[in-house]
């Protein structure tokens, strides 16, 4: 049965003045308590619900308690991205960089009918998409599994919605799910690590370079108020002096 209702699912609590730590973001109650979802336009899920999944397939993790969706257009005709939403609101430190993450995966259960899309899956702030994966193709044979990551960096302190989009451009099948498993936020220890999927590399430039041109605080390197060819050179400094 197509659902539409409003139901909670996952959970912040402030730990820190400028942190924030996701509670039950494993699922591991066994509960969808206490997120909220919304729907987009003409966005439905089939299911809603916790299980067990090997949320990595063949990586190191091991079984466990993940939330289910089922997501796509609710009725003909078609609209690209439709879905659901994930939120929690959670109160964040202007000035301050935060790392998002989540894990994924888009299966289609054995027996079931190959499907040209199999979900995309963003990371949002306030409804906004800081970062997208779409799983393209997917079959009973050909499941799809990864990780989300991006920083984000409140320009004032306030309350924010932050959550995950699931969404596929298609109605939402029956022999399709989408899983999404350990939610984390956290303070981002590490400048140069624009992206925030730990580790130093020419994707963390062009990371910055877009943050530069969106005219983000963070790209303020040196803290001088502005953002200039100065800040550049910060990054470039910061980078190369690494990480703890």
């Amino acid at each position: 049965m197509r659902c539409r209702c409003s139901v909670a699912v996952l959970a912040l609590s402030m730990g820190a003045t400028t942190g924030a730590q996701i509670v039950n973001g494993d699922f591991e109650t066994g509960s969808l308590t206490p997120w909220s979802i919304g729907f987009t336009p003409n966005g439905a899920t089939i299911f809603q619900l916790v299980e067990s999944i090997d949320i990595d397939g063949p990586g190191p993790l091991s079984p466990s308690n993940a939330a289910r969706f089922g997501v796509g257009n609710a009725a003909p005709p078609n609209q690209p991205n439709q879905g659901i939403l994930v939120t929690q609101l959670v109160a964040l430190t202007g000035g301050v960089t935060y790392t998002i993450r989540l894990d994924y995966a888009a299966v289609v259960q054995i027996g079931g009918l190959p499907n040209n899309d199999g979900g995309r899956f963003s990371i949002i702030v306030d409804g906004v998409p800081l970062v997208s994966v779409a799983t393209g193709l997917t079959l009973p044979t050909i499941p799809h599994y990864g990780s989300l990551s991006t920083p984000f960096m409140p320009p004032t302190s306030g309350t924010y919605s932050v959550g995950v989009m699931i969404a596929r451009n298609f109605l939402a099948p029956n022999d399709l799910s989408q899983y999404v498993d350990n939610f984390s936020l956290g303070t981002a220890t590490c400048y140069p690590d624009c992206n925030g999927d730990g580790a130093l590399n020419l994707s963390d430039f062009g990371c910055y370079q877009t943050r530069f041109a969106l005219g983000e605080p963070y790209a303020d390197c040196n803290g001088d108020g502005v953002r200039n060819l100065a800040d550049f050179g910060c990054f470039q400094t910061k980078f190369a002096l690494g990480c703890p």
